[in-house]
């Protein structure tokens, strides 16, 4: 097996450790077999290093999301941010040379390179500076000209990674450009053939392209608010689709399915949210599907689903500095969607009941509640369920999200299972 295959290998195991219900061992935020392995290096140009559209050369970027989430799932030993505002594809190739030791140790790298390489061509930074003031066609034929140049260089880049990495198959991810002239649409053909050469580059050295057009084109100008450098949330939004790439090469690529949900009713909708990370398994390679699942484990498991990251802080007597589920509680409380019992206990380890789960489901999902057609009346058990609860099953209820028992009532007290649990997040994924 190569270190590479270690590499996916043990990152599969970390996913696959989760939601155990026993007090003694956590079932998330838990020690995995390998929490402090894997040291991540940022490579690039002020995308990297996280300079703002306010002035600020350095601050928080789409590689500090992803440490963050490293770090979260325990499995961070290192980060070295080395992005540089302005670099181009020389002044990176030239980097590396003072980097062979971190290059050497790293186990996750990310590259954004290439723009600057056009955006500091003379004539097109009159341009951009001053749009306007002079013909564009000049300009645009110089910046074309460059992008072959860019390709060779990233290439080169990429395979010097690839010498000086003792790994046989390192997980390198490439970045390609949003539009940073939201309102100088020339420009668009421009960054579109850049990427296109960027994503050549990759291909042909075998590494992942990631793109990040899309997801600022989603809020463009609210990311881009009058400068080439996005917002904290716009370094964000990359950061998220990056993740997204890392984990399809720690899950997809080596996920082995639990034993015991062969023949289970939601073995399809159990594997693909172990493949997502929004829960995990046992470290015996069992996922105890009809075991109840604790408020604390779906707390967790519904932070994942919504990828929740703020916080807010603890407010609940029982859950102390050492709790595993302590900084999910505080997701949850920044998130609005828990509020806990009268005595100010969460009681995390408690079984989460079906009423509970509506309630936490429709405040979390921002769900209109439904107070007119009154579908959980055709449950024999209905007129028994509390007024506090009562239109938060109904909401569910009646998208299908919530389903009842063979023996026609709704079970509006029971316990939540770990396959409902999931089956029920996959239903609102779909809606």
């Amino acid at each position: 097996m190569t270190r590479h295959e270690l590499l996916v290998a043990s990152a599969a195991l970390a996913f696959l450790l989760i939601f155990s219900s026993c007090i003694s061992k956590p079932s998330l935020g838990d020690i995995s077999p390998v929490q402090g392995q894997y040291s991540y290096l940022a490579l690039g140009d002020s995308y990297s290093a996280g300079q703002d559209p306010y002035g600020i050369p350095v601050g928080r970027s789409y590689t500090d999301f992803i440490r963050d989430k490293l770090a979260n799932e325990g499995m961070l030993e290192k980060f070295d941010k080395e992005g540089v505002s302005g670099y181009r594809t020389t002044d990176v190739l030239h980097q590396l040379s003072l980097l062979e030791e971190k290059i050497y140790n790293a186990d996750i790298i990310t590259i954004d390179v290439g723009i600057n390489d056009i955006l500091q061509i003379p004539e097109v930074t009159a341009y951009w500076e001053h749009p306007g003031s002079s013909d564009f066609e000049g300009p645009r034929d110089l910046a074309y000209g460059k992008i072959p140049v860019v390709k060779a260089n990233i290439i080169n880049i990429i395979n010097s990674i690839k010498e000086v990495n003792p790994k046989e198959d390192p997980l390198i991810y490439i970045m390609g450009y949003f539009n940073p002239f939201p309102h100088l649409p020339e420009f668009l053909p421009i960054i579109k053939a850049l990427n296109a050469a960027i994503k050549e580059a990759a291909d042909e050295t075998g590494i992942p392209y990631v793109d990040s057009m899309a997801v600022i084109d989603e809020k463009l100008l609210e990311y881009l608010p009058g400068d080439i450098h996005p917002t904290v949330d716009g370094y964000e939004a990359i950061g998220k689709v990056f993740w997204e790439r890392i984990m399809e090469d720690f899950n997809l690529n080596s996920f082995n399915e639990p034993s015991d949900i062969q023949t289970h009713w939601a073995k399809i909708q159990i594997s693909e949210s172990l493949i997502k990370g929004i829960v995990r398994g046992y470290e015996d390679g069992t996922f105890r599907p009809d075991s109840p699942i604790s408020r604390a484990e779906f707390v967790t498991m519904i932070n994942r689903f919504l990828q929740l990251t703020d916080s807010s802080p603890i407010v609940f007597k029982d859950v102390s500095e050492g709790t595993w589920y302590k900084d999910e509680i505080g997701k949850a409380l920044k998130a609005g969607y828990i509020m806990g019992f009268e005595d100010q206990t969460f009681r995390g380890e408690q079984p989460v009941t079906r009423q509970q789960t509506a309630v936490i489901i429709v405040k979390a999902m921002n769900l209109p509640l439904n107070t007119q057609d009154w579908e959980i009346s055709k449950y024999q058990d209905e007129n028994r369920i509390p007024s506090w609860s009562r239109e938060y099953l109904n909401t569910l209820v009646s998208r299908g999200v919530l389903q009842g028992y063979p023996d026609g009532t709704i079970g509006y007290d029971g316990y939540l299972t770990r396959a409902a649990a999931v089956s029920i997040l996959t239903r609102m994924d779909e809606q």
